[in-house]
């Protein structure tokens, strides 16, 4: 099975209104700069329509930036960061 073969797909306005409502709550709780998605789950126009019934529970001026980013290259590399950290603190 390849890695797109095991993408997740919101289709429906339902499952759309479901994520621009947690959006909208974390904009609202945690106000963050910016909501990441993993590129296999989401793509530019997704994250569009997300955006645009976002608005919808929240004003515009609002909304935290929603970008894609690949969750491996993130984690592999927070790894490198905090194993180099950890040996530049521990040897002297």
């Amino acid at each position: 099975m390849e890695e797109r073969d095991r993408r997740i797909i919101l289709t429906e306005d339902r499952q759309i209104d479901a994520v621009a409502r947690l959006v909208a709550a974390f904009a609202a709780i945690v106000t963050p700069r910016a909501i990441v998605f993993c590129d296999d789950e989401a793509d530019e126009a997704l994250l569009a329509k997300i955006a645009d019934r976002s608005t919808a529970y929240i004003p515009r001026e609002h909304m935290p930036m929603l970008m894609m980013s690949n969750w491996r290259r993130d984690y592999l590399t927070g790894l490198q960061h905090l194993a180099l950290n950890l040996m530049i603190t521990e040897c002297c």
